[in-house]
């Protein structure tokens, strides 16, 4: 009960917020192309970005302030918006123009429109067994498949016939289409909200980036302080790194502690995982409306989700990854710089649309510090493009100055950390320095640029999919120069521009980006998201210059094939990350808390480990092994110094695996010796423990 009132405290919170977003995107006329219902859907894609922006700016004046006032801020200020001048009557107008809309598309499908939803949901219902009882599941098919062959095939053959008088008189109706993006859409949209709830009990033990961010998120809402994030100066240092990405995700994350503070809910394990999909289903939203606004036809959007799901890593997004958060960002500041620009070539400007530009791209910058490559290229392409369109000087100076400052602005934590540390990057190997690990990381990283490796671990439908994305951008571009279309040249230049860093041209700003894009199974998801715009546009062009009829079956066998290979990789991602897979991470996680358990008989001291999972639930505040809190201990090189850096960080025990590599080789170091040799320590391996855990425990005898 408390689960579901939670739930329905942050599902309210949310609609709310987005409902006065879209409110303030139709006031300020913030997306110039759309229409009042589509600022709405943009305004309600967008919550995940000011769910935690609000509870940042709360964080920064009200520190420490209880969870119901962080809760209840956000609803009085939208509240107050709406009914000031009464805005609420511009959402009430713009709800029903789109739900009139709706309505009638639905109309032009008729009374088809029940099948539709029917067999989307036998096919929802379908993939949820195989997620369930897999191997159940799979044996009843073969045995009703070899015990009745006669009775199993003829029965595909009444489906297969029955297919075709479906089909045949849809056509004869003209609403086949209409029916088909139907069935699509609600396939996708049921797949993906249902493997989510799935998936409601996973635990934070999924990657570690996911838990070094809920870790961040339990200090923040049990302190209430956005000036301490990333940055603790008290018990809490060392315990957490601080990375080079905005805090914004931090917060969001948070906010799901908070409504379980409110509600009294034990854990926030469902609740966080909810807001995950909350913010998933936020950005394939958003996806979709990008692509109906770049193509003109709503088709386009389910295309582009369509054809994004041929990712069968794009679960990540709903295993925790910021990458969904970040997305969000990156496409709101895509829809208003592509309007914005517009609106310069034809002269329909105003002092506030440099605000709200400078506002996108701090929002863009808070979802992940990579989206800078993505950004430096989309705007070097676009101030080209504007230059050649005569734009006028000081409408470019301003639009330049409002780029960089809401950039910069986004990116504080970037210069603080190069104002401390001389680096703009938050970097593991500080505490490492003159040591042989340095070099043992160096041959690592040099031995993981192997493009062959690279390419092999993209699937023929990606690779497919680049190939078609890569084709019509250059199609929309020329298109659109033929036809003199400002938004398309300036949407195609975007997205061109935003392609540049995977060319190599912006490796000079390190990292060496381009082959990152290319070999992280997360980052490549930013370039496979825009080939998914391109080629949703490219698929829902009217084909011209043939018959109707072929027009019709050509274009219909493509959404077919492209739907089935969908279909076959939400089988694979329903069967590889299925109830086993939940079941082996919940034990991973019930070991994690044993481990915990043990060590508090054990210990009062800190302890130690580099396993940031692990981490999340050891007792007190536990010290991470690459942090700058552990350099005494890392540099130390005599047994006096060992012993002088235990002392003073009040080492209690030390969890590493028991070969001592973990990313980084601990056994390289001179206390790895020490705590394998010294009687001071002793040890307990994952044979002691008999848990599924390949780590040892070296704790200090009392």
């Amino acid at each position: 009960m408390l689960t579901l009132i939670s739930f329905l405290l942050y599902i309210f919170r949310s609609m709310l917020i987005g409902l006065t977003a879209g409110t303030i995107y139709i006031e300020y006329r913030v997306f110039k192309k759309m229409s009042a219902p589509t600022c709405i859907a943009v305004g309600l894609a967008s919550t995940p970005m000011y769910i935690s922006l609000l509870n940042y700016l709360l964080g920064l004046i009200f520190v420490g302030w209880p969870s119901l006032f962080f809760y209840f801020v956000p609803i009085v200020l939208c509240l107050a918006y709406l009914l000031f001048h009464n805005h609420w009557q511009k959402t009430i107008a713009a709800l029903r123009q789109g739900l009139l809309w709706i309505q009638n598309r639905l109309q032009l499908c008729g009374r088809w429109l029940i099948l539709d939803i029917f067999l989307a949901g036998v096919i929802v219902f379908v993939f949820s067994l195989l997620f369930k009882f897999q191997e159940q599941t799979l044996y009843l098919f073969d045995l009703v498949r070899n015990a009745f062959p006669i009775g199993f095939f003829s029965f595909l053959g009444f489906l297969i016939l029955l297919a075709f008088w479906i089909v045949r008189r849809l056509f004869l109706q003209k609403c086949f289409f209409q029916n088909l993006f139907v069935l699509i859409g609600c396939t996708l949209v049921g797949c993906s909200c249902v493997y989510g709830l799935l998936m409601n009990d996973l635990p934070f033990v999924s990657n570690s980036d996911r838990a070094h961010y809920e870790l961040e998120a339990r200090y923040f809402a049990e302190d209430k302080n956005s000036w301490e994030i990333d940055l603790y100066t008290d018990e809490k240092y060392g315990s957490s790194l601080t990375d080079d990405h905005g805090p914004l995700w931090v917060t969001n994350l948070a906010d799901s502690y908070l409504i379980a503070d409110i509600t009294g809910l034990p854990s926030p394990l469902r609740i966080t995982n909810f807001s995950i999909l909350w913010t998933y289903g936020c950005f394939v939203f958003l996806l979709a409306i990008a692509a109906t606004i770049i193509s003109g036809t709503v088709r386009a959007g389910i295309i582009s989700f369509l054809l994004f799901s041929f990712y069968e890593n794009d679960v990540l997004l709903l295993f925790g990854s910021r990458d969904a958060f970040r997305f969000v960002g990156l496409l709101l500041l895509l829809l208003h710089t592509s309007t914005f620009s517009v609106g310069l070539i034809q002269k329909d400007v105003r002092k506030y649309d440099f605000f709200f530009l400078a506002f996108f791209c701090f929002l863009s910058m808070q979802g992940h510090t990579s989206n800078v490559y993505v950004m430096l290229g989309m705007f070097l392409l676009l101030g080209l493009t504007l230059l050649l369109y005569r734009v006028s000087w000081k409408h470019l100076i301003f639009f330049g100055a409002a780029a960089l400052s809401g950039t910069l602005l986004g990116i504080t934590k970037t210069i603080w950390l190069y104002i401390q540390t001389g680096s703009i990057s938050s970097s593991t190997l500080l505490p490492f320095h003159d040591t042989p690990v340095i070099e043992q990381l160096q041959q690592l990283n040099d031995s993981r640029a192997d493009w062959k490796e690279i390419w092999a671990t993209y699937t023929f439908p990606v690779l497919g999919m680049m190939l078609l994305g890569i084709l019509a951008l250059l199609l929309l571009l020329y298109l659109s120069y033929r036809h003199r279309d400002h938004f398309g040249i300036i949407c195609g230049m975007l997205i061109l521009g935003m392609l540049l860093p995977l060319t190599g041209l912006l490796d000079w700003l390190g990292y060496e980006c381009s082959r990152w894009f290319f070999e992280q199974t997360r980052y490549r998801m930013y370039f496979l998201m825009l080939f998914a715009l391109t080629s949703g546009w490219l698929l829902s062009r009217p084909l011209y210059g043939i018959r109707q009829l072929l027009r019709s079956i050509f274009s219909t066998g493509i959404i077919v094939f492209c739907f089935a290979i969908y279909l076959s990789c939400e089988y694979s991602k329903y069967t590889t990350y299925s109830h086993d897979y939940l079941d082996t991470r919940k034990e991973t996680a019930q070991d994690y808390q044993k481990i915990s358990s043990l060590l508090v008989s054990l210990t009062d001291g800190n302890i130690f480990t580099r396993n940031q999972a692990l981490l999340y639930y050891l007792p007190g505040t536990p010290k991470l092994l690459y942090h700058s809190y552990s350099e005494a201990l890392i540099q130390a090189k005599t047994p006096d110094e060992i012993q002088t850096a235990l002392k003073n960080l009040d080492v209690g025990a030390i969890i590493l695996p028991q070969d001592g590599l973990d990313y980084h080789d601990y056994s390289l170091l001179p206390f790895w010796d020490y705590i394998n040799t010294s009687e001071d320590f002793e040890r307990i391996t994952q044979e002691d423990r008999q848990d599924s855990i390949p780590y040892t425990i070296f704790y200090l005898v009392p």
